[in-house]
C-alpha cells in the first residue's frame, strides 16, 4: 500500500473529514489527499477515469460504482446514517409536504 492514499468525499463530509483525517494521518503514519464533490460529480469524476484509493459517499452512488464495475463490490461498508430536515420560519405558512 502506498504511503499516500487518495480520497474524494461527498461534500457533506468535508468538516468531520478535516478534523478527523490528520489524526489518523498521525497514528497511521500515511498521508491523505482528499478532496470533495457532490455524489453525481464524484460519478463523473470516475466515470473520467480519475483513479482515487477510498470513496465516501452515498449508499446509491457506491451501488452504482459497484455494479458498474468501478469499485470492488466487496468493500462496501456503511459508515453512516444521515437524516435530511426541513424547518419553517415563525410566522410563515407550512407547506404541504
Amino acid at each position: 500500500m502506498s504511503s499516500t492514499l487518495k480520497l474524494i468525499a461527498s461534500t457533506g463530509l468535508n468538516a468531520v473529514l478535516e478534523e478527523l483525517l490528520p489524526l489518523y494521518q498521525a497514528q497511521k503514519g500515511i498521508s491523505i489527499v482528499s478532496s470533495y464533490d457532490s455524489s453525481n460529480l464524484i460519478l463523473r469524476r470516475l466515470d473520467s477515469g480519475e483513479l482515487v484509493d477510498i470513496v465516501l459517499s452515498t449508499r446509491n452512488a457506491l451501488n452504482d460504482l459497484a455494479q458498474r464495475g468501478i469499485v470492488e463490490t466487496g468493500s462496501l461498508l456503511n459508515l453512516a446514517k444521515s437524516g435530511i430536515g426541513i424547518i419553517v420560519k415563525t410566522g410563515t405558512q407550512h407547506p404541504d409536504i
